[in-house]
C-alpha cells in the first residue's frame, strides 16, 4: 500500500508544471529504474553470498557442496536442450539443430516486436494530442 501510495506521489510530482513530464516518459523511467534496481540488487549480494560460503562451508568441501545445488539448475538446462531439438516433445524428426534456429528465430521476432512496439507507443505519444498532459505544446519533449 505505501509502496502505490509512494508511486501515485511520484507521479503526480513528475507531471506537475515543474517537471512537465509525459505520462510515457514516466513510464520508461520506472522501467528503466526496476532493471537498475534489479541489477544492483543481482551485484550487491553476490560478495555477500560469497562471503556467507566461505563462514559456513568448509573449504575442503565446497566444491560438492556447491555442485549439489547447482544441480536442479543443470537439469533445467538439460531438459530445455531436449525440449528444443524435439526429443522431450516427441517430435522428434527433422533437421538436426533446427530446435536451436527456432528458438533463436523466436526471440529476434519479439525482441523486433519490443522495438517495433516502443518506437510505435513514442511516435503516438508524441502525436495525440489527448496523451498530452495540458500546459505542454505540440514540440516539447517533456
Amino acid at each position: 500500500m505505501a509502496a502505490s501510495m509512494l508511486g501515485s506521489l511520484l507521479y503526480r510530482l513528475a507531471t506537475s508544471t515543474r517537471y512537465h513530464l509525459q505520462p510515457g516518459h514516466v513510464l520508461c523511467l520506472a522501467v528503466l529504474m526496476a532493471f537498475f534496481s534489479f541489477f544492483m540488487l543481482t551485484f550487491s549480494t553476490a560478495p555477500a553470498v560469497s562471503f556467507l560460503q566461505g563462514r559456513v562451508i568448509p573449504e575442503d568441501k565446497r566444491a560438492g557442496v556447491l555442485a549439489w545445488f547447482r544441480l536442479p539448475l543443470h537439469l533445467l538446462a538439460c531438459l530445455g536442450l531436449l525440449a528444443l531439438h524435439g526429443e522431450v516433445s516427441g517430435t522428434g524428426g527433422g533437421e538436426a539443430g533446427s530446435g536451436t534456429r527456432h528458438m533463436f528465430g523466436g526471440c529476434a521476432v519479439m525482441m523486433l516486436a519490443a522495438l517495433m512496439a516502443v518506437v510505435s507507443l513514442f511516435t503516438f505519444g508524441r502525436n495525440d494530442t489527448d496523451l498530452r498532459l495540458e500546459g505542454t505544446r505540440e514540440g516539447e519533449m517533456f
